[in-house]
């Protein structure tokens, strides 16, 4: 499966490796559960879908059909606050690592 960010129609798309589109992630709106701009995605090894989005200030987890399953991280510039979230990566120990552009640093969590 391949999953596409559509940020300016705050969207997930999910397609097959021949180009069509399976289901969509579109739920919009700015609680921790919905999109409001999804700028990055990323699948683990589990099929979770961990997702950063420009103003949400949190990351979200959501199944792979698209269900939220849960977030975590607040809005701010303290330790665990982030703020304009860009890009996500989980490593094989669970720790995930957000770049936070207003911030400009690399948040850790676990």
């Amino acid at each position: 499966k391949i999953f596409v960010v559509d940020y300016m129609n705050n969207r997930i798309q999910v397609f097959n490796p021949e180009g069509q589109i399976l289901y969509q992630f579109n739920k919009q709106g700015r609680g921790m559960e919905n999109l409001s701009y999804p700028t990055n995605v990323f699948l683990d090894s589990d099929d979770f879908v961990y997702m950063v989005q420009h103003y949400a200030g949190c990351v979200s987890i959501f199944d792979s059909k698209g269900k939220f399953v849960k977030s975590f991280g607040k809005e701010g510039d303290k330790a665990g606050g982030v703020c304009e979230l860009r890009g996500i990566a989980v490593d094989r120990n669970g720790y995930v690592y957000v770049s936070d552009s207003i911030n400009n640093r690399i948040q850790v969590f676990k």
